[in-house]
Order: C-alpha cells, then structure tokens, then sequence
C-alpha cells in the first residue's frame, strides 16, 4: 500500500512539472486566479443602451428594444413569454434576427450589455433562457439558426500556432489556444486583438482605459480557446486521440464571446467554440483539399462541400435569418438599404481612402467620422456625388492610434464601416 501511495504521489508530481510550463504562461484575468486559461478585457458600460447615431439603424433598434425589455420584465416574466411562444413564430424569428445582428456589429459590446446590473432583467440570464427555449423544440434548423445567431465570428482562418493549457482546480482539464489568421469572414466586425501568450504570469492590465479590439477583416490574427480534455474524458481529439485543431491547416470556425468574470469596472471574456446545435466537432470544421470536412452535415446543407460552396450555402442561410419571412409583417432590413463600402489601406498609418457606391442617379453623400465610443469626430465630406463608384481621401493627422468608425449617408441610404489607425 506505500508503495502504491508513493508512486500515485511521484505520478502526481511528474504531470504537474511536465504541465507547468504551460500553467506559468497564465493570461489570468484578475477576478479568478485559478483560470489559467486565455481571457480578453473590456470595460463596463457608461451608460445602456449602448446607442451611437452612427450604429446601422436595425442595430440601434435591437438595443432599444432590448433594454426596453430588461428595464420592464424581470426573469420571471421574461420565461413566461418565452413559454407563450410556438415553434418558430414570429417573435422567435425576430429576436434571432437581432441576436445576430447584434453579434455581428460588435459581440463584445453585446457582451457588456449582458452582463449590466442595473435592469431588473438580467441580460445574460434573459439569454441563457432563450437558448434553452430555443433547444427544448428539439429541431436541428433552429439549433443552427440559433448558433449561427449567437456566433459574434465565423471566419475562414489558417492557424499559425496552438498551445496546451492545464486548467481546473487540480489541472486536469486539458485546453487549447489557438491563434490563427483570417482568410476570410462570413460573420463578424470585431475582434479582440491577439495576446503574447508565450509571456510567463501575464496578468491583464485592468487599468488600461482602452481594450484592444480591431476589425474582423482578411489577415487579422484571432485568438480562441476549445476544450481538449475533461479529466480524464477526451472532449475533441481527432481519431488517433491527438487535438483536434492542427498548426498550419485550414478550418471554418463559429465562435462566441463566452463571460468569465468581473473585477472593477473591468469584464473577462474569452472566445470559444459555439455549440448550439449539438456538433460533435463543435463547428470547428477542417478543410482538406478545398473540401470542408462535415460528414454530419451539421447545418443541413450538404457534405463534401468545397469551401467556396459551404460559404455560399451558409451565407444563404444567413440572409434569411436577417431578412426573415414575417407572417404578419415584413419590415425592410438594413441589408437592403446599405451601401458598399470600405476603406484601403486598413490598418494605415495618416491617410486612408474612403470607397464607396453612390445609388442610381447621384446622391449627396454625407461621410461622418466617430471614435469607438460613437462619439463625433469630423464630417468630411457633405455634397453631391455622381451614381457609381466614388473615393474620398481621409487624413487622420491630429487623431491618435485607435479603433474609428465611418458612416456614410447617401438619400436613404446609410452603413457603417470600421477603420483602424497604426502609427
């Protein structure tokens, strides 16, 4: 029996040491010193709603309804009207509609609403109970819907590195974080910027008045965390037991911005996988030879898909999550109303152009610079603009580096876009 004790004792001390390295590069947010794992930063809320005049329209009056809702209904109340709806109705339709609109404008930021104290509403709570609302119907279209909603990025990424992380009380739940390159984005505007992993006991600086998110856009790095071990009980491995995610290889991802918790004025999240829809691969989706690997045919749309067919199917059911088809009214969506445009280069350093289309018959464009709190900075152009494709140069010379939005208005038209200064 002491032999036996020893060995589980020496047994003990090997995979802690072996395991160490990896506990020591601790990204540890400040309000739970046992999560060894990768956390993002953002900061509490001013003021809620979060409302900019410069948000889409749609956006804005998802948030409006939504804090209608959690200044009005407590919990209670809130699982009662839930209850009162069918299958997939109206109302069901359009809190989807919103829940992925939200996401993809900014997921953080619908992160930090959610997690408010002042309503009577919880809105973290609010969403948990739909989701269980949601999955109780049992019905794999509206899992899908529900997890393509509540992704804040599905991205077409190549990762460029993993790393193995130790994590719960004793270190036996095994993780990953995996950081990547965007080679394409299907949804999603933001994303946390990527953290040094490798620096050893790093504790987020809850002081920094700014949190570092950039644009989703192609060659932006991203960062997410998924599940490798639970105890001793595999979570995702590959067929030979080794992680499921491999360095320098393709995937098609869902991810979600999951909350950790609070410290200060300061909210921990993290990215992960999103899961609604039961996936064993937890929509994490490898792509080998131009084929996205989906024996399940997870979202009903097909296996042995090549990439460019997965985006498009996939892309199509999007467009009739946001442009549901309402029995009792069919309200015009933002997406029909939106202008094209984006800016090059971007990140850039001082001047940037502005690209955008001008509808049918020319239009006076008004283009309105803001900072990330929504706040007005300049207008840099308000005149009449031929139909067609038209350019306007920016010069950010007594700005600082940072995160900027510009929207462009043109007749009735009106979108929004992000651009990010690096001096």
């Amino acid at each position: 029996m002491k032999i036996l004790i020893k060995k589980s004792i020496i047994i003990f001390f090997i995979t802690i040491i072996i395991l160490l390295p990896s506990v020591s590069f601790s990204q540890k947010p400040r309000c739970d010193s046992l999560y060894m794992n990768l956390t993002f930063r953002t900061i509490r809320l001013k003021r809620v709603p979060p409302l900019s005049f410069y948000m889409p329209y749609e956006v804005m009056k998802g948030y409006i309804a939504l804090d209608s809702i959690s200044r009005n209904m407590d919990n209670n109340s809130f699982r009662d009207f839930l209850n009162r709806q069918t299958y997939y109705n109206d109302t069901i339709k359009n809190i989807l509609k919103y829940m992925y609109l939200l996401n993809d404008y900014n997921p953080i930021l619908f992160y930090t609403m959610g997690y408010d104290s002042n309503y009577k509403l919880w809105v973290a709570r609010a969403e948990y109970d739909f989701i269980v609302h949601i999955q109780q119907f049992k019905q794999v279209s509206l899992s899908n819907d529900l997890t393509i909603a509540e992704a804040g990025i599905i991205a077409h990424i190549i990762v460029t590195d993993t790393v193995r992380r130790a994590c719960g009380s004793i270190f036996t739940d095994i993780d990953e974080i995996v950081t990547c390159t965007i080679i394409d984005t299907i949804k999603g505007k933001v994303i946390p910027s990527c953290k040094d992993i490798s620096i050893p006991n790093s504790v987020d600086d809850y002081r920094d008045p700014v949190p570092n998110i950039q644009p989703a856009n192609p060659g932006s790095c991203l960062q997410f965390t998924y599940m490798v071990q639970n105890g001793n009980e595999p979570v995702l491995v590959d067929e030979n037991g080794e992680p499921w995610i491999k360095k320098n290889r393709e995937y098609i991802v869902f991810l979600y911005v999951a909350g950790n918790c609070r410290y200060q004025d300061s909210l921990y999240y993290d990215c992960s996988p999103a899961q609604w829809n039961g996936a064993k691969n937890y929509n994490l989706y490898p792509i080998e030879n131009g084929i996205v690997q989906d024996p399940d045919d997870n979202f009903g749309i097909g296996t042995g898909l090549t990439v460019a067919e997965f985006k498009a199917k996939l892309r199509e059911r999007i467009d009739k999550i946001i442009n549901p088809d309402l029995t009792s009214v069919n309200e015009p969506s933002i997406y029909n109303t939106q202008l094209q445009s984006y800016n090059y280069p971007n990140p850039f350093d001082n001047t940037t152009t502005i690209i955008f289309d001008v509808p049918k018959g020319g239009s006076n464009v008004k283009i309105i610079i803001s900072d990330y709190l929504g706040r007005r900075l300049s207008v840099i152009t308000d005149s009449y603009y031929n139909e067609g494709q038209q350019k306007i140069e920016f010069n950010a010379a007594s700005l600082s580096s940072g995160i900027y939005f510009y929207t462009i208005q043109a007749g009735s038209k009106i979108t929004s876009n992000i651009m990010v200064l690096a001096r």
